[in-house]
């Protein structure tokens, strides 16, 4: 229970307010005795100034010292020798009267013999001229016992000693209560998700009313558990899908396989053995294209690991080097000096991607043009086949996605694999641009990459 949040912020809090009302209360006791203190050095002063008045004009009656602060106050007359010339009745020892410097008063705090206490004292010097007194300068001085103030103060320690305690608790509970309120919401959204399994992401939490972190917590937890049951769907999709993308070739093999071996006398073992390897390559090459895109799911190019890359060679390279429809045509007339800063091998894999689709699908020609404009670089693959209708522009970009109409038939392969745009998708996101079909393009289709140009800030 202690390692709770709302243990250790209950437990933080009652410190503190232990702290902050131990130290207030030490400093209002010592200005509380301060206070007292000070008015009773004012009366003192008056009264001690009184008596130094009244012995300046010889009034003095040594017989009848009364002193008007209270019933415990104490006077005492006496010359700078220390002799006492006259003191109140209830003066028990003589005061020990240090005379301060004509025209001044001191004011002490003294211990008196007999163990009558401690004492404040105001003392002052003035010349008397009387015979009474002996014709001679006197000190007078003037004290009152601080019992009062003492128990003053230790009444209000005492006071504070039981309040403060009481205090602490009743508002560490009080913390207590209001930090388990608060975090009553943030329990309830941690059991619901702990509920939540891999076959239940659909699940949300709870998101409570306001607009505080708890309820952004709660939002947030929700967007999680929606981008997390989109990548399982996609995963459990495209594990799906490259099963059974795997399983067609698997399946072509074991029946050309299976056929020879019941009918040895009419098999074609040269014949099979080129299909066998045909299906291999197909399978290599999808095994290849999951690897690919897998390793994009992962990670991105690092900015340190990108170089200058100098996209039209690799452009006209892989438009020199053709394909495998010779009749089709490449017009690479319209590719001009353009550099980007990536992989050059991924870079390469993505046009390759883009010119194996345009020629699967051209009927005679494929038009490259590549451009530098505003520090994008652009290039775009055209070809005259069948084109993608305009619903199905992003969905072609998608894993194992072979589209079922004319442009799907009228390739030689019915599509390829449904992983290749798909991956130069990737690529392009990876280095920061994107590959998108122009749908302003007619007879045919063309695919547009963008990319920013070598001198760009990615």
């Amino acid at each position: 229970m202690w390692r709770s949040i709302r243990a250790r912020i209950s437990i933080l809090a009652m410190a503190v307010i232990f702290v902050v009302m131990t130290s207030t209360a030490v400093a209002l006791a010592q200005w509380q005795r301060s206070v007292l203190t000070d008015n009773l050095d004012e009366a003192l002063t008056e009264q001690a100034l009184a008596l130094a008045q009244t012995v300046d004009v010889g009034a003095l009656d040594a017989a009848n010292l009364v002193v008007g602060i209270d019933d415990d106050a104490v006077l005492q007359v006496s010359t700078p020798d220390g002799e006492i010339l006259a003191t109140s009745s209830n003066l028990i020892a003589p005061l020990d009267l240090t005379p301060p410097p004509p025209g001044t008063l001191s004011l002490t705090t003294i211990d008196t013999e007999g163990g009558a206490g401690r004492y404040r004292l105001a003392t002052t010097a003035t010349t008397a001229t009387t015979a009474e007194l002996g014709g001679a300068g006197v000190v007078v001085g003037v004290g009152t016992p601080l019992d009062d103030i003492d128990e003053s103060i230790s009444v209000l320690k005492r006071s504070l000693a039981t309040a403060i305690p009481l205090v602490v608790a009743i508002l560490g509970g009080l913390v207590w209560w209001l930090v388990g309120r608060t975090l009553r919401p943030v329990e309830s959204i941690r059991l619901q998700v702990a509920e939540i399994t891999a076959r239940d992401l659909h699940r949300r939490v709870s998101e409570p009313d306001g607009d505080d972190e708890i309820r952004r917590l709660a939002v947030t937890m929700n967007d999680m558990l929606g981008r997390l049951e989109s990548s399982a769907t996609r995963q459990r999709q495209f594990i799906a899908d490259a099963s059974h993308e795997l399983r067609s070739p698997l399946t072509r093999i074991r029946s050309e396989v299976e056929v020879d071996l019941v009918h040895p006398d009419t098999s074609d073992a040269e014949r099979t053995h080129r299909s066998v390897l045909q299906e291999t390559a197909n399978m290599q090459q999808l095994v290849d294209d999951l690897l690919v895109l897998a390793r994009h799911d992962e990670t991105r190019p690092s900015r340190r690991t990108r170089t200058a890359v100098d996209l039209d060679d690799i452009v006209l390279a892989l438009a020199h080097r053709g394909g495998n429809r010779p009749q089709i045509r490449i017009d690479a007339t319209g590719v001009s000096g353009a550099q980007v800063r990536g992989d050059s091998s991924q870079l390469e894999r993505m046009v390759s991607n883009i010119l194996d689709n345009a020629e699967r699908h051209a009927s005679t020609t494929i038009d490259i043009t590549l451009s530098e404009v505003g520090g994008v670089v652009h290039l775009s693959v055209t070809d005259d086949g069948p084109g993608v209708p305009p619903d199905k522009y992003d969905a072609v970009f998608e894993r194992f996605l072979r589209l079922d109409d004319s442009r799907s038939r009228h390739a030689p392969d019915n599509g390829g694999n449904g992983l290749g745009l798909a991956i130069s998708r990737a690529i392009a996101e990876s280095h920061g641009g994107s590959v998108t079909i122009d749908p302003t393009h007619t007879n045919g289709a063309r695919f547009v990459v963008e990319l920013p140009a070598a001198t760009t800030e990615l």
